[in-house]
């Protein structure tokens, strides 16, 4: 059965200025597992022991959010749906799915997660665990913080920057110190610590696969990470899926009315984000749309002016990467982008063997009428959301 949920949403803003910021992407990496973890089991109810130690080796590791982007940026975790999630919300759980839309929220484990952040050198072998500690998250809404920025881009000569190891120094043309960030990519190992607080499990509790839904949100960025557990289950309980589905905002965040009117075709049309689906199992169908119930796609930028609302439109475009296909503009609601119809095998950025998935990945353009002119509109900060619709089946 087709489920169906709003799972990620860009928003953009532009000013009559240039005022940019650092572009980032946030991806995930499933060397872990998304869907067999045992929630029979209690490991422990004490998120502070876990503070030293790594734990990326045991039964509830995850996977590893890819970060490149500057530093100081916050990821904040939350319940993805409130709606199977047992009432009280004072820490993350699995509940026993029973139908697509729905969950038994009598019979649940809590859990938090224990997250370590390091770094992979521009010489893509040596790792860094910069940090020496793990950040725990066990309440909706905790943060990560990004201490450090990653990213391939370059200083000029005479600035300050970084080699294939780290090193810092003066950068003079040829000394290899030429790297803005000391590290290629940073990554975040999530595992999952079931805690012992329950309810409804047991030796005789109830059976079935358990679901949780995850979101990661911070500047440009909005992830979801559904995740599957099981207890003791049988043939005939529904199987909920799991997925790692994310949008990246790689425009700035105030995009310069004067470049944006330039971008006026198809061809030349601005990018503006990345749209990234995987799943070891289910495939997943995207669309596009411009308002929360995904029933329109008449994309305009708009500000309230003088107590008046002025707007103008523009045109989405969608590119697919994996599946390769072509690029898009986005007329309907109806225009739909699926993933591979076979299992996909991903390449790890930071190491391990890559594990097939079912994977949607591409760049998400805009465009805008060729009739625009800089007096077109007036002066304002002016804005737009576009919102990413997935679907599993």
């Amino acid at each position: 059965m087709a489920k169906e949920r709003i799972s990620a949403s860009l928003i953009f803003v532009f000013l009559l200025t240039v005022l940019p910021l650092g572009a980032v992407m946030l991806g995930f990496e499933t060397i872990g597992t998304l869907t067999e973890i045992d929630i029979a089991i209690g490991e422990s109810s004490n998120p502070n022991s876990f503070i030293t130690g790594e734990y990326w080796s045991s039964s509830g590791f995850t996977g590893r959010l890819i970060y490149q982007g500057p530093a100081g940026n916050t990821l904040t975790v939350d319940i993805g749906d409130p709606l199977v999630v047992p009432n009280s919300t004072n820490g993350f759980y699995f509940t026993r799915a029973i139908s697509g839309t729905s969950s038994d929220k009598n019979d649940w484990r809590q859990y938090f997660l224990v997250t370590r952040a390091k770094g992979l050198y521009h010489d893509g072998n040596t790792q860094h665990d910069y940090s020496g500690v793990n950040i725990i998250v066990d309440q909706p809404g905790d943060t990560i913080t990004i201490t450090r920025g990653a990213g391939f881009e370059t200083v000029a000569i005479g600035q300050t920057g970084y080699n294939t190891t780290g090193g810092s120094g003066i950068y003079n043309g040829s000394n290899g110190y030429q790297y803005l960030y000391p590290y290629r990519y940073l990554w975040i190992d999530i595992i999952v610590i079931r805690s012992t607080i329950s309810n409804g499990l047991g030796a005789n509790g109830a059976r079935g696969y358990y679901q949780s839904i995850l979101t990661f949100t911070g500047p440009g960025m909005n992830s979801n990470l559904v995740l599957r557990g099981y207890n003791r289950p049988r043939s005939n309980n529904y199987d909920p899926d799991s997925y790692y589905f994310g949008v990246e905002r790689v425009a700035p965040l105030y995009i310069p009315y004067s470049e944006l009117i330039t971008k006026t075709t198809l061809e030349n049309s601005l990018l503006v984000g990345y749209l990234r689906y995987h799943s070891v199992a289910w495939s997943g169908t995207v669309r596009f749309a411009s308002n929360a119930t995904g029933t329109e796609a008449n994309f305009q930028f708009s500000a309230l002016v003088n107590q008046v609302v002025r707007s103008f439109p523009y045109y989405v475009v969608f590119d697919p990467s994996i599946p390769n296909g072509n690029a898009t503009r986005i007329y309907t609601t109806s225009n739909t982008f699926s993933s591979t119809s076979t299992l996909f095998s991903l390449p790890n950025l930071i190491g391990g063997d890559p594990i097939q998935n079912k994977v949607l990945q591409g760049d998400i353009r805009i465009f805008v009428p060729s009739n625009l002119t800089l007096s077109s509109i007036p002066a304002s900060t002016y804005t737009s959301i576009i919102y990413c619709i997935l679907t599993t089946n």
